[in-house]
């Protein structure tokens, strides 16, 4: 009997295996907490970066319509003096028969400064969107129709019927210049007035009574998140920044190019949608959004802006890796500490356990007087007290097992030496025998002569013959129940094998001379574990079907059949006379039979050695069918056929 292989691993004690329990179990729960705790923590900080976000960008969309609001207030101080002017101008087109090449405007400007501080230039548009006559040589030719929100006002002033007047701002067309514009369609809507002041005190820096400057300047001042802010205006133009300003600032900016601000701008004009860029190589995060003053009027100015601001994460990053750090030394602690929690108990549990185990190795060890250490815990202690009195049965039963032992030890020997003097006995029986036969079969083969030579005697005494017949029939008979004795006497002498059927097979056929049958083999490669006398089985069914077998044999065929793990089952068929129903059962009994009743007898016995059981299931008149019902444990294919 195999026996399985003693598996080889880790050899934990229960004290490390209890540790690394309680261990993994702590570490779950710490990682678990500080993941959970620093994600709550991290959420918190974005939250409330966002809402510093919206609350500055809030801040800002009040505060730019706060001063647009203010300076709409300032501008409409100058309103009606500039309606007044517009409409002069209006009469002089009329005048001019609304040729504006016939208006005199330098007359008309001398005569309108009279009653302005500031000073005034007078426009005319066409319907191109173009400055075709102007006492401002500077703005001469000037073309808004590349503006298009600003044009897109301009013919919304023309097909209408009133002032309109813009609030001080920056120029469309030279943004360095503060000026307050006023536009008047003419009535044939095919020009549009329009008369400009320039405030020298509102222009200078820092004067400016509503500044978006200030604004912004205040906004970036408290809150150290934002880098910078821009204003743009609905005509692309950035409120209060120079060209130089602008060059500076995309040089301070270098992952900001023009068009990225520019285009972003217009898209949130034109949409009203915010847009967001992010940066992080630069920790830089941009928020371009649309502020709308509302002031319920059409003017040709934008009302609405776009505010561009830049915000440093810098100090996001900062607080999310600090957050980070004070977890992870959370975490390192909660470590330690699950690994000092699960080292005591550990050590609560499993020392007692381990000096257990030592002494029970020791009285493994075969010192049976080994006592049992007392440990604290009553389950500790009612196993100490059960093992106790197991070593005690086990002191008992080893002197018992001893005492048999001795007694097994007397008992085989004397079956030793009996099996000794049976096998001694056998070996000069079975000597005896060999000789007894050898002689016997020389004395036969005397009387055979003698009967050859008697047969030369019939001629004078016909009488004879029939005596010499009778005696060579019984010298044959003695023959072939010698041959029997020789064949049962070697059955089961030698260990039984796996033999190839086909090969069996074919050493059965060479002692076979019957050139006249047609022999089919096909056992798919099988073996079976069989008495070495096996090749005597399948001689004895051939010599049997060629003895019986009538005048209509002329084939032999044998077969295999079986699935591995089930019974195997060998057939051997002929088609001669077949047997009879009632002679079925009787063929294989010791003695039965017309030649020597001993070959079918003894077929029967070289299986059952093995668990090989036969029977004949053929039908009379068709041939016989011998059927070998083979058990799954004595039957293989061949490995080279698995």
């Amino acid at each position: 009997m195999n026996k399985k292989p003693a598996y080889i691993g880790l050899n934990l004690t229960i004290g490390t295996k209890i540790m690394l329990v309680f261990f993994f179990i702590f570490t779950l729960l710490v990682c678990a907490c500080s993941y959970n705790g620093f994600v709550t923590e991290k959420e918190r900080i974005i939250t409330a970066y966002s809402e510093n976000i919206e609350q500055t960008e809030t801040a800002i969309t009040t505060a730019v319509s706060l001063v647009s609001r203010g300076t709409m207030v300032l501008s409409s101080i100058y309103d009606p003096a500039m309606n007044d002017a517009l409409n002069r101008m209006e009469a002089a087109y009329l005048a001019a028969g609304g040729e504006p090449a016939q208006m005199d405007l330098a007359r008309l400007q001398a005569t309108i400064q009279g009653d302005f501080t500031d000073d005034v230039n007078l426009y005319i548009i066409n319907e191109e969107q173009m400055i075709i006559h102007t006492t401002d040589a500077t703005q001469m030719d000037a073309d808004f129709s590349v503006y298009p929100a600003f044009a897109e006002r301009l013919t919304a002033i023309r097909e209408g019927t009133g002032y309109v007047g813009d609030p001080w701002e920056q120029s469309v067309l030279d943004p360095t210049l503060v000026r307050k514009y006023a536009y008047l369609p003419t009535p044939d809507h095919r020009y549009i007035l329009g008369i400009g002041l320039y405030n020298e005190r509102l222009a200078a820096p820092g004067t400016l009574y509503f500044s978006f400057g200030d604004v912004t300047d205040q906004l970036e001042a408290a809150d150290n998140a934002i880098e910078s802010i821009l204003i743009v205006d609905g005509n692309g133009v950035f409120v209060e920044k120079t060209p130089d300003e602008m060059e500076r600032w995309y040089a301070s900016h270098p992952y900001l190019s023009r068009d990225d601000i520019t285009g972003t701008a217009a898209r949130v004009l034109r949409t009203g949608d915010g847009i967001e860029m992010t940066f992080p190589d630069q920790e830089r995060l941009v928020h371009v959004f649309l502020i709308d003053p509302g002031y319920g009027s059409l003017v040709p100015s934008d009302t609405v802006y776009a505010a561009v601001l830049i915000y440093s994460t810098e100090e996001l990053s900062a607080l999310l890796a600090e957050t980070l750090s004070r977890y992870m030394l959370i975490l390192i602690g909660g470590l330690i500490f699950a690994a000092g929690v699960a080292y005591i108990v550990a050590y609560t549990v499993g020392r007692p356990v381990e000096m257990i185990a030592d002494d029970v190795d020791e009285i493994a060890r075969g010192n049976l007087a080994h006592e049992i250490r007392r440990t604290h815990g009553y389950e500790l202690r009612r196993l100490e007290d059960s093992i106790r009195i197991l070593v005690k049965r086990q002191a008992d039963d080893l002197t018992e097992i001893q005492a048999q032992k001795l007694a097994l030890d007397t008992e085989l020997k004397e079956k030793t030496r009996m099996e000794r003097r049976i096998r001694d006995a056998n070996r000069k029986l079975s000597l005896l025998s060999t000789i007894t036969r050898h002689d016997v079969l020389n004395q036969l083969a005397v009387l055979g002569m003698y009967c050859d030579l008697l047969e030369g005697f019939t001629d004078r005494c016909p009488e004879i013959a029939d005596y010499t017949g009778r005696m060579e029939q019984t010298l044959k008979k003695i023959e072939r129940q010698l041959t029997f004795a020789r064949d049962y006497e070697s059955m089961g002498l030698e260990e039984p094998r796996f033999q190839s059927i086909a090969d069996v097979v074919e050493n059965a056929l060479a002692s076979i001379h019957a050139p006249y049958l047609q022999f089919c083999v096909s056992t798919d490669g099988a073996e079976i574990c069989a008495d070495p006398m096996l090749e005597k089985v399948f001689y004895n069914l051939f010599e049997n079907a060629i003895r019986h077998g009538g005048e209509t044999l002329s084939e032999i065929a044998v077969s295999f059949t079986g699935t591995p793990g089930q019974r195997g089952k060998i057939t051997v068929t002929d088609n001669g006379d077949g047997i009879a129903a009632a002679k079925k059962e009787k063929i294989f009994q010791q003695g039965y039979g017309s030649n020597t009743g001993y070959g079918l007898f003894l077929v029967a016995e070289i299986l059952a050695i093995t668990g090989i059981t036969i029977r004949e299931c053929g039908t009379e008149g068709t041939g016989a069918r011998f059927e070998m019902d083979i058990p799954p444990a004595v039957w293989r294919l061949r490995p080279d056929d698995e």
